[in-house]
Parts: C-alpha cells; sequence; structure tokens
C-alpha cells in the first residue's frame, strides 16, 4: 500500500505545470539577417492581415526573453503599415491580441511560428538558388483552445 510519500511529488508536478502554463511566453527569434527579417516580417504580417481586421486591431508582439532584435521591429514596422495598431503594454487587456512569434533556423531556411489568440499558424521559409529566403509553403493554421 502507497503512503502519502508517493501522492506528494505527484502534485508538486502538477502546480509546476500549471505555473508554467499560466506564464507569459516571450518571442524566440534564431539569428537572422537583415535581408531575411524583411522577408519573414512581410510574410507574418501579410498572413495577420488576413487572420484580424487592419484598422480595427491593436496587437502586442511578445518580446524575447532579454534584450531586443531586429526582426520584431521590423514586423512592427510593416504591421503598421498594414493598419494594425501595435502596443507594448496592452498584454492583457480585452481589445489587445497578443501575438508570440517563435523563429528557428532548419533544412538551410527558417521554421516561422505563430501564437496567437487560441490559434498557431507555421511556415517554413526556404532559400532559392542565389541563398535568399523565400516563402515556400503556405502557413498551416491549428486551434490550441484548451
Amino acid at each position: 500500500m502507497r503512503g502519502p510519500r508517493f501522492e506528494l511529488p505527484g502534485a508538486g508536478l502538477a502546480l509546476c505545470l500549471a505555473g508554467c502554463a499560466a506564464m507569459p511566453k516571450a518571442s524566440y527569434i534564431a539569428s537572422t539577417t537583415p535581408a531575411d527579417n524583411r522577408v519573414i516580417a512581410s510574410a507574418v504580417s501579410s498572413y495577420l492581415a488576413t487572420a484580424y481586421p487592419p484598422g480595427r486591431t491593436t496587437l502586442a508582439i511578445r518580446p524575447i526573453a532579454s534584450g531586443s532584435t531586429p526582426l520584431l521591429n521590423e514586423l512592427a514596422a510593416d504591421l503598421r503599415t498594414q493598419g494594425f495598431a501595435i502596443t507594448q503594454t496592452g498584454f492583457g487587456a480585452r481589445d489587445t491580441q497578443t501575438v508570440r512569434l517563435i523563429v528557428s533556423r532548419n533544412f538551410g531556411g527558417c521554421v516561422v511560428r505563430l501564437h496567437y489568440g487560441t490559434r498557431e499558424a507555421s511556415t517554413f521559409l526556404g532559400r532559392d538558388v542565389s541563398g535568399y529566403l523565400q516563402p515556400t509553403s503556405p502557413f498551416v493554421v491549428r486551434d490550441v483552445a484548451q
């Protein structure tokens, strides 16, 4: 028969996981070049213009964990050009949509993932024969509602 000592680690693990799920998550950007930043920002802003109505939506882009990145600055500028309002302090506001960007380098290109609302959208940006980043697939969207 098991005593209470076996139940405590399970309860502690459950509390830790619940705490991690409630913590705000930062964006993650692998090292990119200025030319790559323009392509990624353009692809992401074009996609978000199909997901939310520009001119009526305020977006809050999650920053990276420490410091800043030129890609997020480029993305904010592109989103403003699309007609979105961008805020840094609107996390949790009722009318602000939070966007988290994850960019990782794989297979010679970049995998781009967006977390927004209850959805996640992903795409792969490959390199052409000249080495320039270019969209190679559409965004694939899935619902991550809990």
